[in-house]
């Protein structure tokens, strides 16, 4: 089962400026710990994630997996809060996991064949999308008939979590910023 505290470190170590924001890495690591802890798997064969941003789950996915693809639109999109591909590049790069690899696509057009994945993975992503129906009916198309298709949505709990998560990195900048300069 996936260490996630060893993958934080690492990521910490390696790419700590690549999260958006502090205590990133952290926070998304404990759910997909909960998640994965839930589901009692030990492998997920191979992954497909779609809307990967920052590519930092389909990093922790790849310890738990035979290889991951992790996708995101190809450019940056404020609408959707797409970060673009070079984002999870970036992390890929200086992470080093070597069954990871990236492809820029939508969720609404998957460019795999029909059942070739064990596992089709999404997080905090369905909610951006316009047509809704389409992308679930790729993801469906996707995944094995066997397989798991896994959708992390935000809820209440998440949202208010978020947004005290906001102001007090805001706090914690600004001290930064303040301290800084005294």
């Amino acid at each position: 089962m996936l260490d996630i505290k060893t993958a934080i470190d690492k990521a910490n170590r390696e790419a700590i400026n690549e999260q958006p924001w502090d205590g990133y890495y952290l926070a998304r690591g404990s759910e997909l710990e909960n998640l994965l802890g839930f589901m009692k798997i030990d492998n997920f064969g191979r992954v497909l994630e779609v809307g990967c941003g920052n590519g930092f789950m389909s990093y922790l996915m790849s310890f738990v997996s035979e290889n991951v693809i992790a996708t995101d639109l190809y450019r940056q999109k404020t609408t959707t809060h797409s970060t673009g591909a070079q984002s999870a590049k970036n992390l890929f790069l200086k992470l080093q996991n070597k069954n990871i690899s990236f492809i820029s696509c939508s969720m609404e057009r998957i460019p795999f064949k029909d059942g070739i994945f064990d596992t089709v993975f999404s997080s905090y992503s369905l909610h951006y999308l316009g047509d809704k129906t389409l992308a679930l009916k790729e993801l469906k198309r996707v995944v094995k008939k066997d397989g798991f298709v896994i959708l992390v949505v935000p809820n209440f709990t998440e949202r208010i979590y978020a947004f005290f998560q906001f102001y007090l990195y805001f706090i914690i900048k600004s001290l930064k910023i303040i301290l800084g300069k005294i």
